[in-house]
């Protein structure tokens, strides 16, 4: 089995700035395409790396729109794909069920085959084409899963949307690549953005994850993403700012 790959195509939040994008990450491994979180700018990112009627899955942590704001577009896409004959089949789309109103609205025509995920009770385990997915409940302000993905002996591991919990690095232990959300300074911004993480904090979720890579993401688009990584240094040095449309090896 080829390796697993990483390509980041947005990590800020809770909006893009200027040229950027919000949360989404393109898995790649034996020519699976799997797209995990959907945010504002993504379909764009997406297009330099593959079309959106190539996707085989997607994986959405919460419905939060900094995470699926581009679901309705890749929808228009690939209606269009598939009238033209480029796409046959809908799209699985595994997503987190509330709100519920939210989570209807997913079910675009017959283009989307969507499988809900309950926070509450994620499954302990799924199989996504090459992938074995696990999930754990993180803290925030809508019900949201931090994901875990296998394939070929090696681990990523996404936090999501979180504050301090210890579930995620427990789902993230030994993960080869972990993205970790750190949306606040210190010593200004703790307790600012409940269900949200420092820089500080995702170094240390890293620490006590034995992870070998940390990539910070959910950057504030007017912070410093240096000053950040330098915080998350202090306890876990092998940490770096997530950056979109690099290939990174898994």
């Amino acid at each position: 089995m080829p390796g697993m790959t990483l390509t980041v195509l947005g990590c800020q939040g809770p909006y893009p700035g200027p040229g950027g994008a919000t949360a989404g990450y393109l898995v790649e491994a034996g020519g699976f395409r799997l797209l995990l979180d959907c945010g504002s700018g993504v379909l764009s990112q997406l297009g330099r790396h593959c079309p959106p009627e190539a996707l085989d899955a997607v994986v959405l942590s919460h419905l939060h729109h900094d995470h699926i704001a581009d679901m309705g577009v890749l929808g228009y896409a690939l209606q269009t794909e598939s009238s033209l004959g480029r796409r046959s089949g809908p799209l699985p789309v595994y997503a987190t069920r509330e709100p519920a109103e939210v989570f209807e609205r997913l079910r675009y025509r017959d283009v989307f085959a969507v499988h809900p995920l309950n926070p509450a009770s994620p499954p302990e385990e799924l199989v996504i084409g090459p992938f074995r997915a696990r999930f754990a409940p993180t803290v925030h302000a809508l019900p949201c899963l931090a994901v875990r993905l296998e394939c070929g002996g090696r681990a990523l591991a996404y936090s999501a949307d979180t504050g301090w919990t210890e579930a995620v690095p427990e789902l993230a232990r030994g993960a080869h690549v972990f993205i970790c959300e750190a949306s606040f300074m210190e010593p200004e911004e703790p307790g600012k953005g409940p269900g949200h993480l420092t820089g500080r904090q995702a170094g240390e979720m890293a620490r006590r994850a034995g992870v070998e890579r940390l990539l910070l993401t959910h950057l504030y688009p007017r912070f410093d993403p240096d000053a950040l990584v330098a915080q998350a240094r202090e306890v876990f040095p092998a940490a770096e700012a997530c950056v979109p449309g690099v290939l990174y090896e898994v």
